[in-house]
Order: structure tokens, then sequence, then C-alpha cells
């Protein structure tokens, strides 16, 4: 057998066949490190040297050169890992290697970090034997997507195997994906045509596209013989493209062949542009136009014939344009044979001109024809005028229709249509088109149904084309419906033993805007033993007494509370056995008093905890039971927040609490929030399996009908209940006190001053 303690406190060198103690200096003229005798190595050791004296205690005895020759222990690493200067994510794998074979492997956990500093926890553990001693350990990473990357920096930097080491190895990997400056390339560009005439026009087209990383800004220019003709400055971000156009670039060159370049800042490309010698062309003569001086009224389109001639004897094509006022409102290319003429008619559907006389030209590529353009002032338009509203300032309540009578009248002599508005919040409710003669009026009724609004002031308006009255429409609020909430239910948990009675009492309100006639019903697990009739105004309350009622069912637990047909509130009501309550109030036994704070601790007094520490039931070994047993009550409170809180009036307020499973079985239960006088505020069902726990959170709290001053308020369960303080303050409260406190020690100070002066 290896004994444990030489293989805790010497290793071997493998190199030189001989033992050396973790005192010494591993690698002292060697340049392998020395091993560190940490606290963590030790326990992995000591592991490792249990596991490896039990299996050689099983086998059979081994000789004495395997006794100088014990299995070696693994390296372990752990340390940091970091990819592009970012963590590792989680599942990314780490890898080492010793003489090309992987001998270990681990997975990212935690971002950026694999394996563990503390003993026992989990390390890339590398496999070796004496003769790997100093023999370089590689590391590799195999991203989430399958790829295996070398990692090209660790530190330390150069890491050798040896024998039971734990080392801190941090690595970093570089896949070279650093962001690359913006790069203008044209993947695209053409020339058209790539042969002109003496005097010509050519169109280039570019499609620039940003192949770096990063945004940027370039020139892209077109040049003929290294002169540059035309150039326009382009913004890119990282991978976008955009087509650049180059339209109708005279190029003024004898015929010949030019090279011409189209150019970023990253890339040229070039071709061969052709300039050929100019051959007799057709002339465009403007011989008639029809009428020569024109004139519409404003908005009106305007139409003119122009006859054109070819003076030559060849065929040609050009443009024909109709400009005014510098803008050219229409034009057409023709075809005109040698010596012929033909007409083209030239037009504006709607010139957007005040009234005056304008210019006007009708232009070839060869000849101008101009002339003079009248627009005369239009015949004035129907003009409606809203002149009354009725009601002017509606108010109806949410959810009811909303109607108003808009008086229209036409100021013009002209008879005209249009369409009414009737605007609510930006938004067209209702609309009608009418028809009223000049100097007439009409009344007309516009409304909703239902304007789903919440209660508010809203600006509404009556829109004609030409006018629009504004006023205001009130959203009352719509009356709620009649609601019976019952709170503040006692007994709350009561106990009583078999045959015994209960006088329960609940508080019922209205909380509605009408009145309400409810039933409201006493029950025992889902079954009616009493019930009675209430009639509330809305907002009233009051306290409603039940009969006196016999309990005359089997010892155990049972749901018990009120209904009404709005709301419930329900609790525990614990059924015992006749006599087993003990008049002397030995501890363990069951008590019917309620401590003040929810629980009950079966011997009449609160423990302070918040919990019931009622006997369950169980024998404690003394050969007697302590009570009936009794399903046992698991959810408990802890972590109420806030404990203590101060709030103006009518500010909302959120409270908190963490709610734990800690029995054996799933449980569902309500958990309430009360504020005062046993007040329910609210109510949420949890759903917990055994050992779980959650937040509950009561937010959005409204404390304007809690009175000012402090006020406890409690988060309870069927089990437990935990207790906090609401401290209520009006607006400037608080200023007013200082002042007072302000006040109070001034006249203390004065006070004490005058004492003092009296006794020296």
């Amino acid at each position: 057998m290896i004994p444990l303690t030489p293989l805790l406190e010497e290793r071997r060198d493998g190199r030189r066949g001989r033992m050396r103690s973790d005192s010494e200096d591993m690698r002292g003229g060697t340049g392998v490190r020395p091993a560190t005798v940490t606290p963590h190595r030790v326990c992995v050791l000591a592991l490792i040297g249990c596991v490896l004296c039990a299996t050689l205690a099983a086998t059979a005895p081994v000789t004495a050169d395997e006794q100088d020759e014990p299995p070696s222990v693994p390296a372990a690493y752990y340390g940091e890992i970091t990819i592009d200067g970012e963590p590792a994510a989680t599942g990314v794998e780490v890898e080492a290697e010793v003489n090309g074979e992987v001998r270990g492997s681990i997975t990212v956990e935690d971002p950026g970090e694999y394996g563990e500093e503390t003993a026992g926890g989990e390390q890339l553990y590398v496999e070796g034997n004496s003769d790997d001693e100093g023999t370089p350990v590689r590391f590799y990473l195999i991203t989430t997507d399958g790829e295996r990357i070398k990692v090209n920096e660790t530190d330390p930097d150069d890491v050798t195997w040896s024998s039971g080491e734990l080392e801190r190895i941090d690595l970093s990997v570089s896949t070279g994906s650093a962001e690359q400056p913006a790069v203008f390339t044209l993947p695209e560009v053409s020339l058209d045509p790539e042969a002109i005439t003496e005097g010509g026009t050519v169109t280039v087209n570019a499609n620039v596209t940003n192949g770096g990383d990063r945004s940027g800004e370039q020139s892209v220019a077109f040049s003929v013989d290294e002169e540059v003709l035309a150039d326009r400055t382009v913004d890119l971000g990282p991978n976008e493209s955009r087509s650049i156009e180059f339209e109708n670039v005279t190029v003024d060159r004898d015929p010949g062949n030019y090279e011409y370049a189209i150019r970023t800042d990253n890339e040229t490309r070039t071709g061969t542009l052709t300039v050929e010698a100019a051959v007799e062309s057709a002339y465009f003569n403007l011989t008639d136009v029809e009428p020569n001086e024109p004139a519409v009224e404003q908005g009106d389109p305007v139409a003119i014939n122009a006859t054109i001639s070819n003076g030559e004897n060849v065929s040609g094509e050009q443009a024909v344009r109709f400009v005014v006022n510098d803008r050219v409102v229409d034009d057409r290319t023709v075809e005109v044979a040698g010596d012929e003429t033909r007409t083209v008619t030239l037009e504006n559907d709607s010139l957007e001109l005040t009234p005056a006389n304008y210019e006007y030209a009708i232009r070839t590529d060869n000849e101008t024809w101009t002339g003079t353009l009248t627009i005369e002032a239009a015949t004035q338009p129907p003009y409606f005028e809203v002149m009354d509203v009725d009601p002017d300032e509606p108010t109806v309540e949410q959810g009811d229709p909303v109607a108003v009578n808009a008086t229209i009248s036409n100021g013009e002599n002209a008879t005209g249509e249009q369409t009414i508005r009737f605007v609510v919040n930006d938004r067209v409710i209702d609309d009608r088109t009418v028809e009223i003669p000049g100097d007439e009026t009409r009344t007309v009724t516009l409304e909703n149904d239902s304007l789903e609004l919440t209660p508010a002031n809203y600006e509404y308006a009556i829109r004609t084309d030409n006018e629009t009255w504004t006023g205001t429409l009130t959203i009352g609020p719509s009356p709620e419906p009649a609601f019976v909430a019952v709170s503040n239910l006692t007994p709350k948990k009561p106990t009583v033993e078999e045959g015994g009675s209960i006088t329960p009492e609940v508080t019922v309100t209205n909380t509605g805007d009408e009145r309400a006639e409810e039933t409201v019903e006493l029950r025992i697990d889902s079954e009616a033993i009493d019930s009675k009739q209430v009639n509330l105004a809305p907002n009233e309350s009051r306290r409603l007494a039940f009969e006196e009622q016999a309990i005359e069912i089997a010892p155990g637990n049972y749901t018990y509370g009120v209904y009404s047909g709005n709301d419930d509130l329900t609790t525990t009501l614990t059924v015992e056995k006749a006599g087993d309550s003990d008049p002397d109030g030995d501890p363990g036994d069951s008590d019917d008093s309620d401590d003040g704070n929810g629980s009950d601790d079966g011997n009449g007094s609160d423990d302070g905890n918040g919990s019931d520490d009622r006997d369950n039931g169980s024998d404690d070994g003394d050969g007697s039971g302590d009570g009936p047993t009794t399903e046992p009550e698991t959810l408990v409170i802890s972590n109420l927040a806030p404990a203590a809180v101060e709030v103006e009036q009518g500010e909302e307020v959120t409270i908190s609490a963490t709610i734990e499973n800690v029995g054996n079985e799933s449980t569902t239960q309500d958990v309430t929030l009360e504020i005062g006088n046993d007040q329910l505020v609210e109510r949420q069902e949890i759903t917990l399996g055994a050992g779980e726990e959650t937040t509950v959170n009561f937010s959005g709290l409204d404390t304007s009908g809690v009175p000012t001053g402090e006020t406890e308020y409690t988060v309870s369960t069927n089990a437990d209940r935990s207790a906090g303080t609401l401290t209520t303050v009006v607006e400037d409260e608080t200023s007013g006190f200082t002042f007072m406190t302000a006040v109070l020690a001034i006249t203390v100070a004065v006070a004490t001053l005058r004492r003092r002066t009296r006794c020296e």
C-alpha cells in the first residue's frame, strides 16, 4: 500500500527519478514552476489518496517496483477566461492537451470563469504521469457553435504539467474579429453611353458599399483623363450600400478614346469612353403657338398647341418643353422627319400661381418662343362658417351618447357642399355632408352612441373646411354597481370543543354607487348554516351578527367563512374532542383566546413570532396524546417590507412579504392584507409545493381612506401573521410639527438662560 503522507508531502521529479518536499523550489534552475501546497491542494490530495488507498487495499499485493512508482495525481486548474476581451459565455468548453493528447476538459458554468478555487470545488483536472512532469500544457476552447480555438494567451504564460498541482491560470482568446474601418468599394458601375458625339453627355451609375465595421464618409468621383467631371460625398454605415447617379455629365473632348474612372478612397473602376465626330442633325423650328396669349382663372388648367417643323433633311427627335415662371410645367418628346411639320399639345392641370401676368416659353433644343400668360382671379368658393353649437359645453356620463346641434352658414353667394365633422380627442366621432346655398344657414345634428373615454374634460371641435369651433366636453364617471364587501370576521380562527358554539360577526360594506340588497351567508365547508339579508346605501358599512351556532361536527379543521354575492372571507375552524382542554392551562392545551397578532399559540398567550403554536395532535412519547390530529398549517411569513413606513395621506404604497410552505404537501391558500381595524384591503391566492417560497406584492395601495397617525397593518395566511406600522400624515404636517418644535425649543432655552442668570 502507498502511504498517504508521502503522497501529500512529496512528489516525484519524473525526469530525475528523485523526490522533493513541497517546501523546495521545484523550478530552481530548471524553469519548472514550484508546487504550492495550499489547503485546497491538501484537501484534493487527501481525497485522491483515500481513493487510491482503498483501491490498492482491495487488489492483489504489489511488487516493490510498483510501490516505488505510485499513480500520478492529476494537475488541476481554474481561472478566468475571455474571448476578444469579453467574458466567455456559459456553455463554452475548455480543453487541456499534454503531448498532443486531450487530458481533461471543463464547461464554463459562470460567464468568464472556469473551475473553482475552493477546496472540493470543480476544477479542470488534467491527467498525466511521471514522464509528463514539466511538459507544456496547451489550452483550447470550444465555443457554443462547436468551433475549436487555441488559447493564445495564458497568465502565467508558461504552464507545465505537475502531478497534484492546483494552479490559477487565466485564459484569453482573440478571434481576430476586431472592428475594421470603413472601406468603400464599387461592386457595380456603369457608363451610359460608352460612345458619344462631340459635346455629348453621359450618365454614370455606381453602387457604393461600405465593407467595414464602422461608419464612414468618402467622395465618389467620375473623371475623364484624370479630370474630375462630377463628384459627391457619401456617408455609409457598416455594410450599407447606396446607388449614386451622375446624370447628363457633359464631356467636352475631341474625337478619340479616353480612359474614364469612378473612384472612392479605396477602389477605382476604369473603362474606355469613345468620343465620335458630330454629324448633321435635325433642326426644330417653332413656327406657331396657339393661343399665343393664353388667359385662365387661378387654379384652372392651361393648354397650348405648338407647331414644330424640321428644317433639315434628316429625321430627329427632341423634347419640347412648356415653361412658366422658369419652371417646366409640361414636356413632350416628338420625332419629326426631315422637312416635315408636327403639332404638339402642352398643358398643365392647375397652375398654382397668384393672379398676375407671367412670361411663358415653348422650347426645343434649337429655338424658344415666348409670350404672356395671364392668371385671372378665380370666382370665390363657398365659405362655411360655424355660427353656433348647442350645447356648447356638453356633459355626459361615461358610456352615454353625446349629441350637439351645429348651425352652419354659407357666407358666399355660390352654393357649396362640405363635410361637417365632430371631433373629440383628435378623433372624428361623427360627420355629416351638407349642401348650403349662398347666404343661407343649416343646422346639423352630430352625435355618437357611446364615447369610450375615461372621466375627464376633453376639448371637442366642430369643423368645416373653413372654420373650427372648439369647446369642452365633460365625461363624468358612470356609477359603480352595488358591491357588498365582507371584512373583520370574528372570531378570526376559532377553536372549540365538539358540541361547543360560536357567535360570528362580520362587517359588511357597500363599496358601489347604488343601493345593495344582498344575502350574506355563514358557511362551514361550503355548507350554509345561517344567512342574513342586508340593505345598504352606497358606501354604507355596518356590523352584521349571526345567531349563535352550535358546533356539532367531528373533530378536525374546517373552512369557516362569510360569503356575499360579491365577496367572501374565510378562515379555519378547529373542532377538538370534548375534554381535551386543560382547565389548569398546562402547556400544550388549546385556548380560544387571540394573542393580538392573528395567531393562536395554544396556551392563551402570544409568543410574538406570528405563528400558530397550537398542539398538533402528535404523541410526544409519554403515552398520552397531545390533542386531536389536525392538518398542519404550512404557510409562514417572513421578510415583511417595509416593517414601518410613513406616507402622505392619499399617497400610494407597496407592501411585500415572503411566503414559504414549510409543510410536506402542496397547498393553495389566500394571503390577505389588512390595514387598521381588521379592514381587508386585498387578497391574493397562491399555490406552493412543499419547501417552495414566493414573494407576494400588494402594489399601488391607496392611503386616502387611512386615518392620519400610526396604524397597524398585517399580512396573514391561514397559519401565520406578520404586522407592520403605517404612519399617515397630511401635506405640510411635518413642516408644522417642525415649526412648533422650534418654538418649544426656543421657550425652553429662554427659561434655562433665566434660571442660570438667577443662579449666578
